[in-house]
């Protein structure tokens, strides 16, 4: 006879065994590790780290970290999420375009070192979206990029003081020409806004700290396209903004420190009639009319990065004006709408401004979500300030419209609601 049911011990059951580490924990070390990295290569980018230490050059460190970055995307879904975005399909439409111009373009090493140069700039934008994953992973991000333009400052600052316009400027490739130089500093100066009339004293103190540096480097370069950006971009966040007094008291101590410390030679260059006068305009209104007969005859445009090359070839003749013959022939568009009207058409033009539009189009959406506070605005103001610029400076092969497009993504997810932001890792 067995014994009864009601005896029997119950079955011991095991604990579970311990896990070394949760899904979620791997995946936030992962994400601050990659965040770490993106800092690190935007730094060494902008500074032009391989001029200054040639083992990172002869290494390809910034590719191989670009590599790694995006395999890190990769891993965490990124790239599949970030396609749901319109913002994100016009850009890969963007490098679809350039792509293709391959096909017919004159110079086709030039068309492929500009997909390539997109492609990775692609990959800078997909790391934006992907690990700018909070408000304080964004403020750390926006406090590197004006670090990063102060040591650019220092590293110039014997040409920025010469009293001359400094004409050439010693940091990445993008950043080597002032006016170049002057209009990114436009499209940064939003970000010490945004700490100087945000809550907290070390947002304020961080923000007045970074922005006198940034006004010195603009006025120094003498750039005009650079201070026609700032000064759009502040007149679109006075009308934008409610805090109407701040702006006002922040535009005037502005205005006076300009007028107090810009040297004569700025106040010379800014002056509308003498730039009629010079050769700057004549020659940008030369190359926007070939640029303009370029899309006219090509309707999907010459080919990425063949603006000079099919110029020299086959316009010269039509729209040189009376300057030194190698100015004739290797002349620059001078405008990233002009470029792209000459290199993608007019199709490449009309989807420049589907982008541009886009960001703000977000921006603005998310303006009265509770929270999201002047970020919105104040990035608002740095894509106001590359259109303005971008209307006198060719930069379309730059990253600049891949780093406004990947923190406007990141924002929306920052800021959004839950329909808006996608899945965290």
């Amino acid at each position: 006879m067995g014994f009864p049911y009601s005896k029997l011990k119950p079955a011991a059951v095991p604990f579970p065994a311990a896990r070394p580490a949760t899904t979620e924990n791997s995946g936030a070390l992962r994400d601050n590790a990659a965040f770490g990295l993106l800092i690190l290569l935007y730094g060494l980018e902008f500074i032009g780290a391989t001029n200054h230490l040639p083992v990172l050059k002869a290494l390809h460190f910034n590719v191989l970290l670009s590599i790694a970055l995006g395999a890190a995307v990769l891993f965490a879904g990124g790239f599949r999420s970030i396609a749901r975005h319109r913002l994100a399909v016009l850009l890969i439409i963007l490098i679809c375009f350039t792509f293709v111009g391959i096909s017919y373009s004159v110079v086709k090493t030039k068309t492929f070192s500009t997909f390539r140069g997109h492609l990775g700039y692609f990959i800078l934008f997909a790391c934006l979206y992907q690990f700018i994953s909070t408000e304080k992973k964004l403020r750390i991000f926006l406090i590197a990029a004006l670090a990063t333009d102060f040591i650019i400052i220092l590293l110039n600052i014997g040409q920025l003081t010469s009293g001359m316009r400094a004409g050439q400027i010693d940091a990445a490739y993008f950043l080597g020409d002032g006016n170049d130089f002057a209009w990114s500093l436009a499209i940064v100066l939003p970000f010490a806004l945004y700490f100087i009339l945000n809550r907290g004293i070390f947002s304020k103190v961080w923000g007045i700290i970074a922005a006198p540096p940034l006004l010195f480097g603009i006025v120094m370069t003498m750039s005009r396209g650079a201070f026609l950006a700032v000064l759009g971009s502040f007149l679109y966040f006075a009308l934008w903004t409610r805090r109407k007094i701040a702006t006002i008291i922040v535009l005037a101590v502005i205005a006076l420190g300009t007028v107090l410390y810009a040297p004569h030679l700025f106040w010379n260059r800014m002056d509308p009639s003498n730039y009629m006068e010079g050769s700057s305009a004549s020659g940008r209104l030369q190359a926007w009319k070939a640029a303009t007969q370029m899309a006219i005859d090509h309707p999907l445009g010459v080919g990425a990065g063949n603006f000079q090359s099919v110029y020299g070839r086959f316009y010269v003749e039509r729209f040189s004006g009376p300057i030194e013959w190698a100015a004739r022939r290797w002349i620059s568009p001078h405008s990233i709408y002009f470029s792209m009207l000459a290199e993608y058409g007019f199709l490449g033009m009309v989807l420049l401004l589907a982008i541009i539009g886009e960001m703000l189009r977000v921006n603005w959406k998310l303006r009265k979500l509770p929270g999201a506070g002047l970020f919105p605005a104040c990035l608002s103001m740095s894509i106001v300030a590359f259109s303005i610029g971008g209307m006198f400076l060719g930069g379309i092969k730059y990253p600049h419209l891949y780093i406004l497009g990947g923190l406007t993504l990141a924002c929306l997810n920052i800021y959004g609601d839950k329909n808006a932001a996608r899945p965290r890792q």
